[in-house]
């Protein structure tokens, strides 16, 4: 009897132990529930406010400070600060960015500013519509994460509520985060957020403060700058929403293209594994129009965030209207560009519906910005085969990768090519022709040398009417060239490469296995170009693989540090056979860790029948 009652007791015992842990365990679910919602309902609301164009707080002022902490150390450093100020009908929007001040006005006038630069443009009043569906984009990516994801997240955060804590304005939740923590109203706003990455040496603290009152706006927005300059409205507009989507590029996942195939008179487009080959055969009009339509909305997306996005980072660091210098730009180029090319400009605007003026501008803009070349042949390689790789580290940041397309050309009257390029782009910084010559450009300096060909336009037309590299190194020098440029050109039917040095009145050639000063290393038949220690690895590299250097050796041999982590595309021509390998760069790795796609010469052009 004493041991049924002892068993019943311990029974009883274990069950009321069950229970307690089953109503611990709700407790905490409950309580990282409600944590996670505290959270996430500042996603939400802000998402809202994106889509909508709604101020989402009662308060007339706002910031939002980002600091950057070492654990264990007093130093913090202010990282970003966002001052934003609202009245009835104005606004003032103040960032500042690592010493870097940048200001946003609208109410009587549309104001921008740069204040340690000078500068201070100023437009009529508008209502942002092209910011607002930039910024409502921005809403619906927002809205993709489904609420699996959400969930996953908040079991890795892994938020508590600890408290309570008090502050002059009031109660603030107190909540604990997998290396971090965060206070939050009781109007369920962030009020402060610390986290840490385990693997990072820094913290980061994000501090938000609301102000009501702001008083009068005729005092807000007070331009220090020495220079103002007016501008219309609707660019000023454009070029922030186009800021916008660069800003968040980083933050999207770039969406496989199905495979397709699309006919447009005699060109096509094919898209195969993510990689796009465009076919153009025709008039200059014809083969511009058959790129605009069968690459629209590439066209219309690059040529906006070319020209407006990256034009206003050159607007506030030049104190120089980006637009306004272009159009100079354009007419002052005018000269020494082949009508032919202004022909295909204007088909490509036709087929693609982006204004003309705008095409013209995304084609000169090389100019405006200023990577590593190589050659190797003869005793260099595996198999005595001429290799030319090209090494293309530009601007990633902006999504130039996204709207890559590998080009084949095949104008009425010139010789057919091949280009690894970008959607509107007609120009070619990496391209071989059907006489086997090969060319890649590397950038210097000389910025507002300008009187000349553009180097886009200038290699083309060497792509377009040398058969011989005697011929490609002529038709460069006789030409009015603009800036500073380095340039590796190679010819299959020889084998041979020169490297090029060229500048508005000097023209330099430096033939394989020659050392100059900028590049002091002398390797028999091979040409290298490059700079600072990228120079002194490529040469490294090729001396460790001398003779036994092929195509795929090649591509690991310009791998980093020869490639910059900025590395938007890597090309390898193989000009005897007429093979070319291309590597463009995904969204937040280099083209160097990428794997290149093939092309043989009859793929790009089916109806040709390859000269021996």
């Amino acid at each position: 009897m004493f041991l049924k009652i002892s068993r019943h007791s311990r029974y009883l015992r274990f069950r009321n132990l069950v229970q307690i842990i089953l109503v611990l365990v709700l407790l905490a679910v409950f309580n990282w529930a409600i944590a996670s919602w505290l959270l996430w309902s500042n996603y939400n609301r802000l998402a809202i406010s994106l889509q909508d164009s709604q101020w989402p707080f009662e308060e007339d002022k706002v910031n939002v400070a980002v600091f950057r902490e070492e654990p264990g150390s007093k130093q913090k450093k202010l990282f970003g600060h966002m001052e934003v100020l609202r009245g009835i009908d104005w606004f003032h929007l103040r960032i500042e960015f690592e010493n870097k001040r940048f200001e946003i006005g609208a109410g009587d006038t549309t104001q921008l500013s740069r204040p340690e630069r000078g500068v201070h443009f100023i437009a009529q009043p508008t209502t942002f519509p092209e910011s607002r569906q930039a910024l409502a984009e921005v809403a619906e990516w927002m809205s993709r994460l489904r609420w699996w994801q959400r969930v996953a997240l908040s079991v890795v955060a892994h938020p508590v509520i600890t408290g309570l804590t008090y502050k002059k304005d009031g109660l603030y939740w107190r909540i604990a985060l997998r290396g971090g923590n965060a206070t939050v109203a009781m109007d369920q706003w962030l009020d402060e957020l610390y986290v840490k990455e385990p693997a990072s040496k820094y913290a980061w603290r994000i501090v938000l403060q609301r102000q009501s009152d702001t008083g009068d706006s005729s005092t807000v927005f007070q331009a220090s700058s020495v220079l103002t300059v007016k501008v219309p409205v609707n660019e000023i507009d454009k070029s922030l929403a186009a800021g916008i989507r660069i800003l968040c590029l980083n933050f999207q996942e770039i969406k496989p293209e199905p495979d397709d195939f699309q006919y447009e008179g005699k060109g096509w487009l094919v898209v195969k594994n993510g990689q796009r080959l465009l076919y153009l055969e025709g008039t200059a009009y014809d083969i511009g129009y058959q790129h605009g339509r069968l690459l629209s909305s590439s066209v219309k997306r690059l040529s906006e965030r070319i020209v407006y996005g990256v034009g206003l980072y050159y607007s506030m660091e030049k104190a120089q209207w980006f637009l306004d210098e272009a159009r100079k730009l354009v007419k002052r180029q005018r000269p020494f560009i082949a009508p032919e090319y202004f022909e295909e400009m204007r088909g490509l605007s036709d087929g693609s519906g982006v204004p003309l003026e705008i095409i013209r501008v995304a084609n000169i803009f090389p100019e405006f910005f200023h990577c590593s070349g190589v050659a190797v042949f003869g005793r260099a390689t595996k198999d005595s085969k001429l290799l030319h790789a090209r090494v293309l580290d530009y601007m990633t940041e902006v999504g130039l990768q996204d709207e890559a397309v590998v080009m084949a050309v095949n104008r009425e009257g010139a010789l057919r090519f091949v280009n690894a390029s970008y959607a509107g782009f007609i120009g070619s910084v990496t391209g071989m022709n059907e006489k086997k010559i090969a060319i890649g450009e590397m950038g210097g300096r000389g910025e507002g040398l300008w009187d000349g060909t553009p180097m886009s336009l200038l290699l083309r037309g060497a792509l377009e009417h040398a058969t011989t590299l005697e011929e490609a190194i002529s038709y460069m020098r006789d030409r009015a060239r603009t800036c500073e440029y380095y340039y590796v050109i190679s010819d299959g039917n020889i084998p041979d490469a020169v490297g090029i040095i060229a500048r508005p009145d000097t023209f330099q050639v430096i033939q394989s296995g020659e050392a100059v000063k900028i590049l002091p290393e002398s390797i028999d038949n091979a040409v290298l170009m490059s700079g600072g220690n990228r120079y002194k690895h490529l040469v490294q590299r090729i001396r460790e693989h001398y003779g036994q250097i092929d195509a795929k050796k090649l591509f690991e041999i310009i791998k980093r540090p020869v490639a910059m982590q900025s590395n938007l595309h890597n090309v390898i021509f193989e000009p005897q056979v007429l093979q070319v390998w291309v590597a463009n760069a995904a969204r937040n790795e280099p083209a160097c860790d990428q794997k290149p796609a093939i092309y043989f010469w009859p793929e790009l052009f089916p109806e040709a029948k390859t000269k021996k």
